[in-house]
């Protein structure tokens, strides 16, 4: 067996050939089913001559069939693991550690839980009086309290855990200044604390006093792996503890964890991650009010500068990256702060938080400022003075703006000095000049708002990504619509060249904060852009695409397709406004549409571009048979299993699609796969009412459409007559839900009444029924009166009772409402394959029709009315010419 694995491991952990991953997997979970596949795992794992590849392979199936499989082990394997367990997680390296340390964990929750290693505790602390063995020990030691954060666990197995646990770790913390030892010891004090249930600390909280005291003796730098993985332990542990406990924690516990902090901070040496935790810390802390006042406040000036700026700095490699490949210069300068891991990210937010709620700590935030502008002043501009320009720009940005709602005059000041260097030579000192106000949120002059638009198309693509972004953020907060129109004066001539720069920067930096300025500025200039209108779409249509084709999981490109989405509505919305050549226009910007869904591949990202689409196509009279084309990538995108795409906006495009293009079902390429579609979608939402009434509708519009001798109806008409009455019949929905159904029922029957009664056989008269008793459309007019000869007494008297308490709720109601001013409330209620007001005219004369050939069924019906609103329905005549006169009227004028 032992020479199987050898050769199937490597195979799941490095082919890939999907279909010899399956194989070999499914031949490892044969072997897995004798009790000798585990001692040869455990021995290719303890094999010193084993490759790392197949040793972390080993590690991750012996792991997987613990996970899946501990509790029906039979005792010797599971005594077997339990036995490997010392030797397997001291064979760590730096390339299994975590792996290593992951079985372990999945053993000790595993036999702990069960009651199998009661005594584990004992054997913690048997290994750690031992030199020889106290590695082990505490290793061991970390995987028990993983046991107390294990959620998955009862709480009275991690409460079990924990109160074993703390009493040991914390007298053998008193006895060691190891720095293994000490990292080991608060990464489990890290795990026991994450879990709120554990009291212990709570019920003594002097117990910390030494823990802290140990936590702390981290100040004394030492340039060595053992401290770096004590330091990392310290930090994670401060996270927690002060997360848990900031509320109670007393000033004499807070001042040594700031002076630490900052006495760290201030080290060049200090590794990333101690340094990102020791931010992490700070940021806890200052969030406390009272914690600049007492600890910051009397020695400002230094904490600024040497805890907070230097964070900031940049490094010549990161200059030159800064030139050559700016996109990624933005990406390392500008990480997300959601999980505070990068430094400047965090030190941004000590620095945004102060000086929005500790005024005093303006001032020294401007005088660092001040210092580091008079030494770039001083220098000779060499690229080491331009990186420290930019990196006391990037620490001031996320004060600035406070500074311009609390502190006017000194930013006044500030950019008086800083406007000269946006013209300056050095691409790096331009871009700091903007990057400096570039997170201002409020107005601050005319004159700077249009320096920055008219920067817009510098040369640089850095220096055009923070002076855009300065610009759209300053000019999306000007308070008076007589400066707006100064500014767009003063740049009317470069409006559309600061566009097209505006749509190449977005384009090299796919960010999505950046595609919401580019939305900003369409906005702001509107009608200025009218005359690239088009171009600018097309653009806009290549960024959707681009992001569109990004992986599934990635929520910043759904961000930018959402975010260019909005900036192509508005400009569709500007050129419908304007009214001239937008059928051109809409013509040529869904071509560019078409060709973005054909090349989009995330169906997340598809979505939200659906409603502009449709948008654009109402603005088209009509189509060109090849837009039938997006039909093909809406299949693919509605057929991926990864995501269930909604149906709404889809289906506004379909029904569109087929209004403004009448001959769609001449051509068999196009009617054909859309209806098989149709059905498709039909059949798999037929336990979502919402999306399967908006589908049937567009099966109406199809029906209503259709010649009633066309081919394409033989297998149309009998698949979706099935489908209606499965639906009603089989889901449970309630009574709105039945629109959909209704409206397919009554293009069903409006297209061929006899071929539905053969499809549905003896279903026919539960379908006629259900038909009759929900006439919530005015389509149901058409097709009772086309077919009131075809259905039996009871169902006619049925059909004409509800229909004229329809007439009554949404006609002669409607009517006493509005008097004849009859607007878009009944406007809404007519439908696209016939007039509202003929109908009405139709129905009225069907009705003299049936009281002259029924009078009983009349006078019957006639009795469930109120003789005055009987009265009523005498008037639909007048009713409906004043309908179509409005109508007509509205026709004119437009």
């Amino acid at each position: 067996m032992q020479e199987e694995l050898y050769t199937l491991l490597p195979i799941t952990f490095q082919s890939s050939d999907d279909s010899q991953i399956k194989a070999a997997s499914d031949r490892l979970l044969e072997l897995s089913e004798s009790p000798e596949f585990y001692t040869v795992l455990i021995d290719i794992i303890l094999n010193k001559e084993t490759s790392e590849s197949i040793k972390k392979s080993a590690l991750i199936r012996i792991s997987h069939e613990i996970s899946q499989k501990w509790n029906d082990f039979p005792e010797e394997i599971q005594a077997t693991i339990l036995q490997s367990l010392p030797a397997i997680l001291t064979s760590k390296t730096e390339n299994t550690k975590q792996i290593i340390s992951h079985f372990s964990r999945l053993v000790v929750k595993f036999s702990y839980s069960s009651g199998q290693y009661s005594n584990i505790i004992g054997d913690i602390q048997q290994s750690c009086s031992n030199p020889d063995t106290v590695l082990f020990g505490l290793m061991l030691a970390k995987s028990f309290s993983s046991i107390v954060s294990d959620k998955t666990l009862p709480t009275e197995v991690q409460i079990s855990a924990a109160d074993q646990l703390v009493p040991f770790l914390t007298n053998f913390l008193d006895s060691t200044d190891n720095y293994v030892c000490l990292g080991y010891i608060l990464t489990c004090f890290y795990h026991i604390l994450t879990n709120p249930e554990v009291k212990i600390f709570d019920e003594n909280f002097q117990m910390f006093t030494p823990i802290l005291v140990k936590a702390l003796a981290i100040s004394s730098m030492v340039d060595d792996p053992s401290y770096y993985f004590y330091a990392k332990s310290s930090t994670k542990f401060l996270i927690v503890f002060i997360d848990r406990y900031l509320p109670v924690l007393e000033q004499d516990v807070i001042s040594p964890i700031i002076n630490v902090s900052i006495s760290l901070l201030s080290q060049s040496t200090t590794q990333p991650y101690v340094r990102a935790n020791l931010l992490r810390i700070l940021y806890q802390l200052v969030c406390r009010e009272e914690v600049y006042e007492y600890f910051i406040h009397p020695s400002a000036q230094e904490f600024f500068e040497q805890a907070m700026y230097p964070q900031f700095s940049v490094t010549i490699d990161e200059i030159n990256t800064a030139i050559q490949d700016p996109k990624s210069f933005v990406d390392e300068m500008h990480k997300s702060s959601n999980d505070f891991n990068d430094s400047r990210e965090t030190a941004g937010l000590i620095i945004k938080h102060l000086a929005e709620h500790n005024q005093d700590s303006n001032e020294p935030i401007f005088n660092v400022l001040l210092q580091g502008f008079k030494e770039f002043a001083d220098s000779n501009g060499d690229v080491e003075s331009q990186g420290k320009f930019f990196a006391i720009a990037h620490f001031f940005s996320f004060a600035a703006d406070s500074f311009a709602r609390y502190q006017k005059p000194l930013l006044n000041r500030l950019v008086a000095e800083v406007s000269p260097l946006f013209e300056h030579d050095s691409e790096l000192v331009r871009a700091s000049a903007f990057l400096l106000i570039s997170d201002i949120h409020c107005h601050l002059s005319v004159q700077v708002a249009t320096a920055c638009v008219q920067n817009c198309g510098d040369l640089s693509p850095l220096v055009r990504y923070y002076c855009q972004k300065a610009a759209a953020n300053l000019l999306d907060k000007i308070p008076e619509q007589k400066m707006a129109d100064e500014i767009r004066e003063t740049v009317s001539d470069d409006v559309l060249t600061i566009m097209s720069a505006m749509l190449q920067t977005s384009n090299e930096f796919s960010d999505a904060d950046f595609t919401n300025i580019l939305n900003q500025i369409v906005k702001f200039f509107g009608d200025m852009l009218l005359p690239s209108a088009a171009e600018i779409a097309q653009e806009l249509c290549t960024l959707i695409s681009n992001s569109g084709q990004q992986p599934i999981d990635d929520e910043d490109a759904l961000d930018n397709v959402i975010k260019i989405n909005q900036s192509l509505a508005t400009l569709v919305e500007l050129v419908s406004d304007q009214g001239q050549g937008l059928e051109t226009f809409a013509q040529q910007v869904l071509e560019y549409c078409v060709q973005a869904l054909s090349e989009m591949t995330n169906p997340m990202a598809v979505d939200p571009f659906l409603e502009t689409v449709g948008q654009i196509l109402e603005c088209c009279n009509s189509i060109s048979p090849h837009f039938w084309q997006m039909t093909e990538s809406l299949a693919k995108h509605f057929a991926n299993p990864d995501f269930e795409m909604p149906v709404g906006a889809l289906c506004e495009i379909l029904n569109l699609l087929v209004s403004k293009d009448p001959e769609f079902h001449t051509r068999e390429e196009i009617a054909v796969p859309l209806i098989n579609f149709l059905l498709e979608l039909l059949q798999r939402k037929m336990e979502t009412p919402d999306s399967w009434n908006e589908l049937a509708k567009v099966a109406e519009g199809i029906l209503v459409r259709v010649p009633k001798d066309s081919p394409l109806l033989n297998e149309f008409l009998p698949q979706i007559s099935v489908m209606i009455q499965n639906y009603i019949q089989n889901v449970d929905t309630r009574y709105h839900d039945y629109d959909g159904a209704i409206l397919a029922m009554n293009g069903v029957l409006y297209n061929n009444f006899n071929a539905a009664q053969q499809s549905l056989g003896e279903d026919f008269p539960n379908f006629l029924e259900n038909w009759v008793e929900n006439p919530i459309f005015p389509e149901t007019y058409v097709t009772v009166i086309g077919n009131f000869g075809n259905i039996n007494a009871d169902l006619q008297f049925i059909a004409l009772k509800n229909l004229i308490a329809q007439t009554f709720d949404d006609i002669l109601s409607k009517y006493v409402e509005n008097g004849d001013d009859f607007d878009q409330d009944i406007e809404r209620d007519g439908v696209v394959w016939f007039d509202y007001g003929e109908t009405i005219l139709l129905f009225f004369q069907f009705l003299q029709q049936v009281q002259g050939t029924f009078p009983d069924m009349i006078a019957d019906i006639e009795s469930y009315f109120d003789p005055e609103a009987w009265a009523d329905l005498l008037r639909l005549p007048q009713i409906a010419q004043l309908y179509i006169d409005t109508r007509d009227r509205k026709l004119k004028k437009e």
